[in-house]
């Protein structure tokens, strides 16, 4: 497969710097497929004594001069990437990471049992094996572990559902192709051949721990003309399945057939279409959306609006393209409310003032406000939010960063000049103070519209504040990129909206499946592609598994909500009494926190992966919500 490459521009700092030390060392080439000979090579990276990982990783051991290995398949994943990749920067700064001991590779760590393969699937020189969303298909992973004999869907009308197709070529496959039959019901309808998209799962580069990547199934190609695959790596296939709005409900099956080199072999394909119509919430009462990370085109918004983003934060300006942007997202699918940073517009001010938060600063301040508003109407836009800046902090403040009285600051003139602007302040922690215990930042529950904390311990206060306080809305940003946050945990705990920093769009120094930044800025030892929901190029975007599970969080939380509102409309008591129960107990189940490890403090950890504790369930979940909705409709 040749994709695109384009240009990463320059290495950073690191290689600009240490690229003439190399010159002392001799060189550490990535081993292509023509340099192993029988099979065999070794790992170029040794890993430091306090970074050896325990008896179940795979981490490259130090390479001698006596002893060789095969190619382990993460070595094999990366240098394939890189080929297809063709930036010799790219690989050379990779060199010097490992070279420095900044970048190593390991297996994913996966624990499944060994498959032995049957005569038939022997003859036919591989293996499929369908899987569920949760159930990623490493290229380790073993047909074994199935959750299902069938690519097995259900759902309302309006509503998508996801699953895997794992493969386990058993020897290489050169020239892959798959097609699907008709979804077919009892009746003899049949299912848009549009309903059903099919992805190749790439396995691109993660990070869990600084310099220690792994391969991952995270990229989500469209499937390519031709697809191959190398012998012993596991593969697998995303099933996206899109249900009409005009869809008749019943029970759909049809046929998923693999062709690999003049084989075949199909899975059955099944879907459960019920009987109603899936209801989205209304912006007041619930949005979903993204930190602007350079959004410009009617691509973007289509992506992000496909898969259930409703809101968008960016900076307010005065500039006239900023108000036909704004214009611009509406038309593109961006319907929910607009978290518009009106910190920001005091850098419009004019003439600037002597010091910043005076008397001169707040008139020109409140001036601005007041002509920002008017444009504002012009364009015909009422449903934004006015965020003050990002992450207040009292010490070592970034440029985005405002300290408590700062922030009350904006707070003062915006209600001032535009007493119905809605305000609102994100804070990281509670801050507790000396003379201010339970947390400085609490307070802003007590004055701010709209409060935007990580929902997590550290924030427990300013969410317990702004619950309890009837004019006050409680959003969440940045503390759960996963199905559960963006789902039924929003729902649990009564939140209108939740954010994540940030949605990145192409960006021309880096090349959009590269494992490492090419941007000029210092290695922090992560993942590029592991940190995005896209991969994006000038003119193409591909999902990635992380944004189906976010789509699929809004989807678990639309089905909720459209039970709550067959409970309104109902007459059936007994049925509204049983719907009643079951909300009482899931509301129940959802842990109190849903944010990833990224954000785990000392008090959650021993708790684990709060999103693995319900992931498994979700779809069961939904299952039970559907037949809820149907018996109040009797």
């Amino acid at each position: 497969m040749n994709f695109k490459s384009g240009n990463s521009g320059l290495a950073n700092l690191l290689a600009i710097v240490l690229c003439p030390l190399m010159l002392q060392f001799s060189p550490i080439p990535l081993l292509a497929d023509d340099e192993v000979k029988n099979g065999e090579a070794s790992c170029s990276a040794a890993v430091p004594s306090e970074q050896k990982p325990d008896k179940e990783s795979s981490l490259c051991p130090v390479k001698t001069a006596t002893e060789q290995k095969p190619l382990p398949v993460e070595r094999i994943l990366l240098n394939d990437l890189l080929a297809e990749i063709g930036n010799p920067e790219i690989s050379g700064q990779i060199r010097i990471l490992e070279k420095f001991d900044k970048f190593f590779l390991r297996a994913p760590s996966v624990s499944e049992p060994p498959y032995i393969p049957d005569a038939k699937e022997k003859e036919q020189g591989f293996v499929l094996f369908p899987r569920r969303l949760d159930q990623l298909v490493y290229c380790n992973s073993s047909p074994a572990k199935r959750s299902q004999d069938a690519l097995d869907f259900s759902g309302a009308r309006g509503a998508s559902s996801f699953g895997f197709l794992g493969i386990l070529p058993l020897k290489e496959i050169r020239d892959l192709n798959i097609s699907i039959s008709p979804l077919v019901n009892s009746e003899g309808d049949a299912l848009s051949a549009a309903s059903v998209r099919i992805y190749l799962a790439r396995h691109l580069f993660s990070t869990e721990k600084a310099n220690i990547f792994f391969p991952e199934p995270f990229g989500l190609q469209p499937i390519p003309q031709k697809v191959s695959f190398k012998e012993g790596i596991a593969q697998s296939f995303g099933i996206d399945l899109s249900i009409p709005s005009d869809a008749k409900p019943g029970n759909y099956s049809g046929m998923l057939t693999v062709n690999a080199d003049g084989k075949t072999a199909s899975v059955p394909l099944k879907l459960k279409v019920w009987d109603f119509e899936i209801i989205s919430p209304k912006s007041s009462e619930m949005n979903w959306g993204f930190f602007y990370g350079g959004l410009k085109t009617k691509m973007d918004a289509d992506f992000l609006a496909a898969n259930g983003v409703t809101s968008i934060v960016m900076d307010a300006s005065l500039d006239d393209s900023f108000f036909s942007l704004v214009k611009q997202l509406r038309e593109w699918g961006i319907k929910g409310t607009l978290l518009l940073n009106v910190g920001k517009l005091e850098s419009s001010i004019n003439p600037p003032p002597p010091s910043a938060y005076g008397k001169e600063w707040e008139k020109g301040y409140f001036e601005v406000l007041k002509t920002f508003d008017s444009k504002m109407r012009e364009a015909g836009e009422s449903d934004y939010i006015g965020l003050i800046w990002d992450e207040p902090r009292e010490t070592m403040l970034n440029p985005w960063n405002r300290s408590y009285a700062q922030t009350m600051s904006y707070h003062k003139v915006i209600g001032e000049a535009l007493p119905e602007m809605r305000r609102a302040v994100n804070p990281m922690t509670d801050n507790p103070t000396q003379e201010c215990p339970e947390g400085l930042y609490v307070k802003f529950a007590d004055s701010f519209e709209v409060v935007i904390p990580h929902y997590w311990a550290p924030c427990k206060g300013i969410i317990a504040a702004a619950k309890n306080n009837p004019k006050t809305a409680l959003w969440s940003y940045n503390d759960g990129c996963n199905r559960l946050a963006w789902g039924l945990h929003s729902w649990a705990r009564g939140v209108k909206g939740r954010l994540i920093y940030e949605y990145r769009a192409y960006h021309k120094l880096e090349h959009p499946l590269s494992p490492i930044y090419m941007s000029s800025r210092e290695f922090e030892g992560r993942s590029y592609t592991g940190a995005n929901v896209a991969i994006a190029w000038q003119d193409e975007i591909w999902p990635t598994v992380k944004m189906i599970a976010l789509r699929e969080g809004v989807m678990d939380y639309k089905y909720v909500y459209t039970l709550e509102k067959a409970m309104e409309k109902s007459k059936n008591e007994k049925a509204k009494e049983d719907a009643a129960k079951f909300l009482e107990e899931l509301r129940k189940e959802v842990p109190e926190y849903a944010h990833s490890d990224k954000f785990s403090n000392p008090e959650e950890v021993d708790r684990g992966d709060p999103e693995m504790q319900l992931i498994s369930e979700l779809d069961a979940t939904r299952e039970k919500i559907c037949a809820l909705i149907m018996e109040l409709s009797k």
